[in-house]
């Protein structure tokens, strides 16, 4: 299969017409010389959400806590972040 360039508005047209074809992907791939993997790949680029629609829920067991006002300025910090998996990251700063 010869490798073709196309811009995102190609295929978006691709996508387009692969819906309205009524073929399923690999029938409508093979008859128009596109590899699936293409395909797939550029459906899911110009299909994500954008980062508008998404709404991000807090869970219920991990309210924010306010921050005390009155908290003297200092040079002395000291950071931990729990990341997913167990990770945590720690930095301090003295």
């Amino acid at each position: 299969m010869t490798s073709i360039r196309r811009t995102s508005a190609q295929w978006q047209q691709i996508l387009q017409e692969q819906e309205q074809s009524g073929l399923s992907i690999k029938e409508y791939c093979q008859q128009n010389n596109i590899a699936t993997s293409c395909f797939f790949k550029w459906r899911g680029k110009l299909t994500q959400p954008s980062s508008e629609n998404i709404s991000v829920t807090e869970p219920e067991n991990e309210k924010w806590l306010p921050l005390e006002k009155d908290i003297p300025p200092t040079n002395v910090w000291d950071l931990e972040l729990s990341l997913p998996n167990g990770i945590v990251l720690r930095m301090k700063h003295v």
